[in-house]
């Protein structure tokens, strides 16, 4: 049966070398859901191969080359624009998400209209298929039951990529803001800014699949920083309802800044470790093999 109420956005780049997902997941939700395939820059054949599979169905847009003036922020704002739905979902080339995942978000959206949008629990999967544990949008951080979060506990607690994966009320929505130099971290301080106005559902028991590989197809669109990123999510904090006018969040950002350098400088020693580790334990078997192959021939 076809529910009318959500469009799945899946927009494309470069995108031949993930076309069996791609496939895959036009498979499993063209008959549920209204489904929007763009590729604008037409770099390579990905767009007419699904044509030829699944060109004749008539529930699925399918929107070619087209100037928008590059990156995949103006991409995704035309695919939200284009949106007739009450409600949508963006569905990167490499990620997976099945039917389950939505039909359960769609169902907590209908029991409540106040939620701006609601997400899964995200599996990330590593260029060499690895899967990590189901990650989830909120960290298990100790709250007093009916307090609403803070300022402070979206930025800290709650992984905001992850909350880019949800199902999203348009009509809460506004088009992803441009961050100059920054385009990378768009989603990011998209989601905080909807945080701050909007509360969100958290459902542990679907999983969306989020792929993570050394080189991104969008590599060419990317610079900056995560100081830049602080330096844009106070702008949004600072375009955010009165209620939070009280916050500081010039002070609140540095302090995530600096906490975030520690966890990443903390990361990168304890990775150092592990490699010194590792090197020492291949020595150390090289050496024993050397001295039982010597024994061994000696008798």
């Amino acid at each position: 049966m076809d529910d009318a109420s959500l469009s799945i956005l899946i927009p494309l780049h470069r995108s031949r070398r993930f076309i069996d997902v791609t496939a895959r997941n036009i498979a499993m939700l063209h008959r549920r859901f209204r489904l929007v395939i763009s590729d604008a820059t037409v770099e390579d054949d990905t767009l007419r191969r699904l044509q030829a599979m699944y060109g004749d169905n008539p529930g699925i847009l399918w929107l070619g080359q087209r100037d928008l003036g590059g990156g995949w922020v103006n991409h995704y704002n035309d695919l939200r624009e284009r949106t007739q739905t009450p409600y949508f979902a963006w569905l990167a080339h490499d990620d997976e998400a099945g039917c389950g995942y939505y039909d359960t978000c769609l169902a907590a959206l209908d029991a409540d209209r106040r939620l701006c949008g609601a997400v899964g629990h995200c599996v990330a999967v590593n260029g060499d298929g690895l899967r990590s544990v189901a990650q989830p949008l909120v960290a298990d951080v100790p709250r007093l039951a009916g307090i609403e979060p803070s300022a402070e506990d979206f930025l800290l607690h709650w992984n905001l990529g992850i909350l880019f994966r949800a199902v999203f009320r348009k009509s809460m929505t506004l088009p992803i803001a441009h961050t100059t130099e920054c385009e990378e971290w768009a989603d990011i301080v998209w989601t905080y800014g909807l945080c701050l106005e909007h509360p969100f559902k958290q459902l542990p028991h679907v999983t969306y699949q989020k792929r993570y590989y050394p080189e991104s197809t969008h590599a060419a669109w990317r610079h900056g920083s995560a100081s830049n990123l602080f330096r844009h999510l106070v702008a949004e904090a600072n375009r955010s309802p009165t209620r939070w006018s009280s916050v500081d969040f010039e002070k609140l950002f540095e302090a995530a800044w600096r906490q975030s350098r520690a966890a990443h400088e903390a990361a990168r020693r304890i990775a150092d470790l592990t490699r010194r580790k590792n090197r020492y334990r291949k020595w150390l078997y090289t050496v024993l093999w050397r001295y039982v192959a010597g024994q061994r021939r000696a008798g």
